[in-house]
């Protein structure tokens, strides 16, 4: 039997393990959390088990069919992926279960409208009015996002039941939220859809919660939902910690700047170029300029035409887990990026004037139209001529497509495709957008709606 050394400097036992639901990570470091693999594995299946072995920096992740983990390591054949800033290295395990696991997920569950919440590392208090706006800007009806929360502590620790007005609004929510934290570096919270039909509510509290009653008695306020896009303000005795979630967000993007500048930060700078980052960051203003810094690896300094864009892109596009990374996307602290005298400096672009805005500067005060990433795209500008066929091939140039649909639309031809992953969808964005089809320049944004 042959031996070696895999790219970690950890020697390999020589032969690659048969086709199993586990997953075997190494260099997993003290500062990786459970929830940091779920969110980097979530979209290529359930996952039911996680065991750590802090003592070996090693974690074992196990998913609900082999064939999770075999896209799984599929996805990263080229690459290793990365946490944060840390390379792990995956590979199938020995073992067909995880015994003894550290950190369990229920049996997965049909999509339905409630959701059970489990909240751990809790430092804060987590009320009604926590939840109710935290889940306010996955509103799709409007009735409203949030039918009614029962908060309660089990041997497990705190949990939730979160009623929303339909499935696609829980849906969106599992997916934008899971795996996040409620405040900064606290208050972990993990979804998975529950077996109950309805939430019943006895008496009002700041731990339960009927939003569709007529009538209630409780003392303080409700909530307000949301404006679509808004980001969701906490309740006053948290007020002044910063929030790591509303919508991704994890540095505090309620609160008002006066810049349109935000500094990306952990972006892979040798596969995005600056305008591939402007189709991504198109989806969320009018953009003047974008410069890469020469001194600061993998970042860059994205300016708006208003400081409502910019924390539009910080409130949607920051903490996401993206090609491996996980993304800083803040407020800058300047109001303006220099602009430089050299026409051949690569590390600048000015889009000011470019008719590959999606937006005027004036309509993309509106927020409605603005989404976080996720796997399905909004295709436009379709030519008469394209099919469906036509434009799965098409997308099919920077990634996997599930499926897609071309459909008449305001008596122009638009479509949908769902991605096979995240990644997938951003890069046909980031490649794609402005892009000739059947003579046709076509654009491709982010959306909420699914085939």
């Amino acid at each position: 039997m042959r031996t070696g050394h895999r790219s970690d400097g950890s020697r390999s036992n020589g032969f690659l393990a048969a086709p199993s639901p586990v997953i075997h990570f190494r260099n997993i470091t003290e500062e990786i959390q459970e929830t940091d693999l779920v969110r980097l594995m979530e979209n290529f299946g359930t996952i039911v088990h996680i065991k750590m072995l802090r003592e070996k920096d090693q974690a074992l992740v196990e998913f609900s069919h082999t064939s999770n983990a075999v896209n799984f390591l599929n996805s990263y054949k080229a690459y290793p992926p990365h946490i944060g800033r840390t390379t792990v290295y995956p590979e199938f395990s020995n073992h067909r279960t995880i015994l003894d696991p550290t950190y369990q997920l229920s049996t997965a569950q049909p999509p339905n409208r409630i959701l059970k919440a489990s909240i751990t590392n809790v430092r804060y208090p987590v009320t009604v009015d926590t939840l109710s706006k935290l889940c306010s800007p996955f509103d799709t009806s409007p009735i409203g996002t949030v039918e009614k929360i029962i908060i309660f502590e089990n041997k497990n620790g705190l949990n939730a039941l979160i009623q929303f007005s339909s499935i696609e609004c829980a849906t969106n929510a599992m997916r934008q939220l899971n795996g996040q934290n409620i405040f900064d570096n606290a208050c972990t919270i993990i979804f998975e859809y529950s077996s109950q039909d309805n939430i019943t509510v006895p008496n009002p509290s700041d731990k339960q919660w009927d939003f569709t009653a007529v009538q209630q008695s409780y003392s303080q306020p409700r909530a307000q939902k949301s404006t679509f896009g808004a980001f969701p303000s906490f309740p006053t005795q948290i007020s002044n910690r910063q929030s790591s979630i509303g919508s991704r967000s994890r540095t505090g993007y309620g609160t008002q700047t006066n810049t349109p500048v935000v500094i990306l930060k952990n972006y892979p700078s040798d596969s995005l170029t600056l305008d591939h980052l402007f189709n991504i960051f198109s989806n969320y203003g009018y953009i003047n300029c974008i410069k890469a810094l020469t001194r600061q690896n993998d970042t860059a300094f994205i300016e708006f035409s208003s400081p409502t864009s910019a924390q539009e892109a910080a409130r949607n596009i920051d903490g996401l887990h993206i090609f491996g990374r996980t993304w800083t996307c803040e407020m800058a602290r300047i109001s303006r990026i220099n602009r430089t005298d050299d026409p051949l400096d690569s590390n600048i672009a000015i889009y000011e004037s470019s008719s590959s805005n999606r937006f005027s500067a004036q309509s993309s005060l509106f927020t409605k139209s603005h989404y976080p990433p996720n796997d399905t795209v909004f295709i436009s500008r379709l030519s008469d001529s394209t099919t469906t066929v036509s434009l799965i091939n098409h997308l099919s140039t920077t990634g996997t497509v599930v499926g897609a649909r071309v459909y008449l639309q305001n008596g122009k031809l638009s479509g949908l495709a769902q991605m096979k992953t995240v990644d997938d969808a951003i890069m046909v964005v980031a490649l794609l957008h402005n892009s000739e089809l059947d003579g046709s320049t076509i654009r491709v944004a982010f959306t909420t709606n699914t085939l």
